[in-house]
């Protein structure tokens, strides 16, 4: 069922990029927030606590606080000339803040990339791919901006999760 709530997130995620078809008119998918049935938003709580959604809050915390032993540096300062990545190229407030998960997908590298918006600054997607170590722990190998939506529209098509304590960590 967990692939169920996945599906729906990111299918709102692909439906943006394109117009809504049949009789809603120029209307696009961005003009109304996601909404749940009750086993889909219990699916959606189950996600909250695998084990690298758990790491990457912990990771959070830690990096707000100042700690940034033991974070890749990659993750940590980015790669990129337009400092769309890298945790220390980004205001400290994201990361005080909870976040809601957005998806959940394997990366071909290994691990997985977990896409998140911060609760309280809304205004920007994440992309965060954490790989399990062969220690069984959890590294942050890349945090990135992702571009495909306007703060606009994760305002909207997130502000059931935005609004929602239970649906954030």
């Amino acid at each position: 069922m967990r692939s169920v709530v996945v599906a729906v997130l990111l299918q709102a995620s692909l439906s943006f990029a394109q117009p809504l078809v049949g009789n809603v008119g120029e209307r696009d998918a961005t003009d109304r927030p996601i909404e749940l049935s009750a086993e889909e938003l219990k699916d959606y709580q189950a996600l909250l606590r695998e084990p690298e959604v758990l790491f990457l809050r912990k990771t959070f915390d830690r990096f707000a606080k100042g700690d940034v032993q033991g974070i890749n540096p990659i993750a940590l300062n980015g790669i990129q000339e337009k400092h769309t990545d890298g945790l220390r190229h980004f205001d400290a407030a994201y990361f005080k803040s909870k976040f809601m998960l957005v998806q959940i997908a394997p990366f071909l590298g290994g691990g997985r990339v977990l896409s998140v918006v911060f609760v309280d600054k809304p205004d920007r997607m994440f992309d965060c791919w954490v790989f399990k170590t062969r220690d069984s722990g959890y590294d942050l190998r890349a945090f990135t901006q992702d571009t495909t939506f306007q703060p606009r529209e994760i305002q909207i098509i997130y502000r059931n999760f935005l609004k929602d304590p239970k649906l954030r960590l």
